[in-house]
């Protein structure tokens, strides 16, 4: 069931993508090397990675994708929220409406033959996604400004 949890920590832990190396998240997270590349073991050997462990993970080794994963597995989708600035609010602005305008060319092209196969399916799920997080990029700037201005009074 795990699976999936499983072969992204092992892709963090064996540098698949450039990264940190193993030796150092495990020092990072206080815990023995072995421990950690137990949790990236595919099959009956793998140790299931217990949730404070999952978090600590992803903080030292600075990678999402476990966390990704785990929401897969879950049925779900993870969307990483970038720090917002004060000045960005324009710029995510004008880039959610972009990538709304997006999702919307995708579909009404997708629908002309009034179906939507795999492929298009594909697509069209990925402008959403890109969508969505482009949505909260904005309101990490939104954020951002009004701590800015409440720090201005």
């Amino acid at each position: 069931m795990l699976e999936r949890l499983r072969l992204a920590i092992n892709d963090v832990l064996t540098g698949n993508h450039g990264g940190i190396p193993a030796k150092v998240v495990a020092e990072r997270m206080g815990i023995p090397a072995s421990t950690l590349y137990s949790y990236g073991e595919v099959g009956p050997t793998g140790r299931d990675i217990p949730v404070d462990k999952l978090l600590k993970l992803v903080i030292a080794a600075e990678d999402t994708r476990p966390i990704a994963a785990l929401c897969e597995d879950a049925g779900g989708t993870f969307f990483p929220i970038p720090k917002g600035s004060a000045g960005a609010v324009n710029t995510a602005l004008l880039d959610s409406v972009k990538e709304f305008g997006e999702v919307v060319a995708e579909i009404a092209k997708d629908l002309k033959d009034g179906k939507i196969n795999s492929a298009e399916f594909q697509r069209s799920d990925r402008e959403i996604g890109e969508a969505i997080q482009s949505l909260a990029h904005l309101r990490a700037a939104l954020q951002a400004q009004a701590r800015q201005l409440r720090g201005k009074k």
